[in-house]
């Protein structure tokens, strides 16, 4: 008959209950060791019969960093009136290693940048007013708002917004939403409930 000891020595320390039990296997659920980090763990095996056999050993386990989150909610493609306020919001783009993600707080080392580009057939250009002003995009905004009539009607063409996210010493990563603007105005519609 086998005891075994689990027990941290390196590496940010993690709550006691998930390296206290008395198993040859240790079992550590996601999300709680953080990227980009090293944990070392030691193991003490005993014969209960002889306690003078006794090894320990150890490993290191080392983290990597989970790739950044760039998402524009909506998904990939949307279709506005030209009377309509465009609004790409990016907020849910997150860093999954970011620790007080579970907390609520937020992620202020995130850095957003937009982009636009019109393509026609196998022709782009970077977006431009209906007055022929370039668009430019203020930096670090999640939330990006054009006011209504800024835009021209797509008519066969489709604006792009590309959203890239990054952070130091993370890999930056993006995503991009097609955009339909219409003449017509769309109808909005929200649905209410009623206590019977």
């Amino acid at each position: 008959q086998m005891s075994f000891t689990w027990k941290q020595v390196d590496g940010p320390m993690i709550p006691v209950r998930y390296i206290s039990g008395a198993s040859s296997q240790l079992f550590i659920p996601a999300s709680i060791l953080l990227g980009g980090n090293s944990y070392v763990f030691a193991l003490q095996v005993v014969n209960d019969e002889d306690p003078s056999q006794t090894v320990v050993g150890s490993v290191q386990v080392t983290v990597k960093n989970a790739p950044l989150i760039a998402n524009i909610v909506g998904g990939s493609f949307m279709q506005v009136s030209t009377s309509s306020t465009l609004l790409l919001d990016a907020s849910n783009s997150a860093d999954p290693d970011f620790e007080p993600a579970f907390t609520g707080e937020t992620d202020t080392a995130l850095v957003f940048l937009w982009e636009c580009i019109i393509r026609k057939g196998s022709k782009s250009q970077a977006c431009a007013s209906k007055q022929g002003m370039l668009l430019s995009f203020p930096m670090g905004v999640a939330r990006l708002t054009i006011p209504p009539n800024t835009l021209a009607p797509s008519r066969g063409m489709a604006y792009a917004f590309k959203l890239t996210v990054s952070k130091i010493g993370r890999l930056p990563q993006s995503s991009t939403m097609q955009v339909s603007i219409v003449e017509l105005a769309i109808p909005s519609a929200s649905i209410s409930a009623q206590h019977m």
